[in-house]
């Protein structure tokens, strides 16, 4: 049995997919831990909700969780965290790019097209999200801090770069994908007024938005884009994944 914590329509979308292979039960079933096998933990957890019942599951039981939490480091079963494996952060990539591009274009009043952006951070999200800018023919820079990242993404025609005062300056768009303070109450002070910031990190991401407010700059986190602008597609890439790690264990 597996029970898959449904609180979003992507958590939804990931218990119909699997229960066309598997016994799936949700969180608004009347569950029997003792027969759970497999717990699929959702993106979005509020409070301590989860961890009451958690002692309640089988020893051999398999817990999945988008990304590690607290309370997950005291549990006695085997934990997977999903987003640590390559294959699902850049398939998640996709409907995060797809969903930066969403806000920018309603946020803004000019075309993506020759606009001046830069992109902090060059992990996942950041690699693929720069390139689905520079095809729309926007002037993109990047910043990374590795090394080999940073030849690739030179070889791809991107402009990898610090994040200065010039580059701040310059930019019509701003996206931080970095979870981590990246734009301070130092930086902001080099942008311009009309200039759009997309915080896609994790919360409380990396923008002193409180400094931004103060500043009059439109600047927005906009977390879990994914199960926001594509929730089906995005439960897709989970589900497939989950699927095989339990064919895995047999």
């Amino acid at each position: 049995m597996i029970l898959v914590i449904a609180n979003d329509k992507r958590m939804t979308y990931v218990a119909q997919q699997l229960s066309e292979f598997f016994n799936v039960v949700t969180d608004d079933d009347t569950v029997d831990f003792t027969q759970v096998k497999y717990v699929v933990l959702p993106f979005k957890i509020e409070g301590d909700q989860l961890a009451k019942w958690m002692n309640q599951l089988p020893e051999d039981c398999l817990i999945f969780t988008p990304i590690m939490r607290d309370f997950l480091q005291k549990v006695t079963q085997k934990v997977i965290v999903i987003m640590d494996h390559d294959e699902i952060a850049i398939y998640n990539s996709i409907p995060t790019a797809e969903g930066t591009l969403y806000y920018v274009m309603k946020n803004t009043e000019h075309t993506i097209h020759g606009s001046n952006i830069h992109v902090i951070g060059a992990g996942r999200c950041g690699e693929t999200l720069a390139k689905s800018l520079k095809a729309l023919g926007a002037h993109v820079s990047i910043s990374s801090r590795n090394p080999s990242l940073s030849a690739r993404l030179f070889e791809s025609g991107l402009s990898v770069v610090e994040t200065d005062a010039d580059i701040l300056q310059a930019a019509d768009i701003i996206i931080n994908t970095v979870p981590a303070l990246m734009l301070d109450a130092q930086q902001l002070q080099h942008v311009k007024k009309e200039v759009y910031i997309a915080d896609i990190a994790s919360a409380p991401g990396g923008v002193d938005f409180e400094y931004a407010q103060k500043l009059g700059l439109q600047a927005e986190l906009l977390p879990a884009l994914p199960g926001l602008v594509a929730p089906q597609t995005a439960a897709a890439y989970l589900a497939n994944f989950i699927k095989r790690k339990i064919d895995d264990e047999g």
